[in-house]
C-alpha cells in the first residue's frame, strides 16, 4: 500500500514539475533562408535599439515573451532595430583597419625621406612596394572577418520561442 501511494505521489510531482520549468529561446532568423541563430539566458548580445546609434550590450538576463532584459534594462523585441554580433572577430577586424589605414602615410613618409633627405630615385623603391603589398594583403584577407549587423526591418526578424519540455 506504501509502494502505491509513493509512486503516486512520484508520478504526480514529475507530471507537475515539467509546468515550472520553463525556457524561452530568443531566436534570429533570416526570412528567405534557413539560418537561425540562438541566444539563450546568459549569453552575451549586442543591439541597437530605434534608429539612433543607442547600442545595450551584455549579458542576457531574462527572455519574456515579448522584451528581454539585458544589465537589469528591459528592451522591448518592437524596439530593437539591429542584432549586433562583433565579440567574435572583434581583434581581425581591427587588425584589417589598422593595415589599411597604415599604407598611406607610409608611402607618403617613404616618399618624402627618399625626396628631402637622401634625394634617392626612385622615390618609391622594390622593398616599399613590397612592405605596403604585404600591409595591403593583410587588410584584404582579415576583411572579412567582420561584425555582423542583422537589420531587422530586411531579412531578418527576432521572435522568442518557448521550448518548455511536454
Amino acid at each position: 500500500m506504501h509502494m502505491g501511494r509513493f509512486f503516486a505521489i512520484l508520478f504526480v510531482g514529475i507530471l507537475f514539475t515539467g509546468a515550472c520549468y520553463s525556457q524561452k529561446i530568443l531566436l534570429l532568423e533570416k526570412t528567405t533562408k534557413f539560418k537561425r541563430i540562438r541566444h539563450f539566458v546568459g549569453d552575451q548580445i549586442a543591439f541597437r535599439i530605434g534608429d539612433g546609434n543607442f547600442t545595450v550590450s551584455g549579458p542576457i538576463d531574462y527572455i519574456g515573451d515579448s522584451a528581454i532584459v539585458v544589465n537589469g534594462e528591459l528592451c522591448p523585441l518592437a524596439n530593437i532595430s539591429v542584432v549586433l554580433n562583433y565579440k567574435k572577430y572583434a581583434v581581425f577586424r581591427a587588425l584589417s583597419k589598422a593595415a589599411f589605414y597604415a599604407i598611406p602615410p607610409m608611402l607618403l613618409f617613404t616618399v618624402l625621406h627618399r625626396g628631402i633627405n637622401t634625394r634617392e630615385q626612385p622615390l618609391l623603391d622594390r622593398n616599399s612596394i613590397q612592405v605596403v603589398g604585404v600591409f595591403g594583403a593583410i587588410g584584404v584577407v582579415l576583411w572579412p572577418f567582420k561584425a555582423r549587423k542583422y537589420k531587422l526591418k530586411k531579412n531578418w526578424q527576432l521572435r522568442v520561442i518557448d521550448v518548455t519540455p511536454g
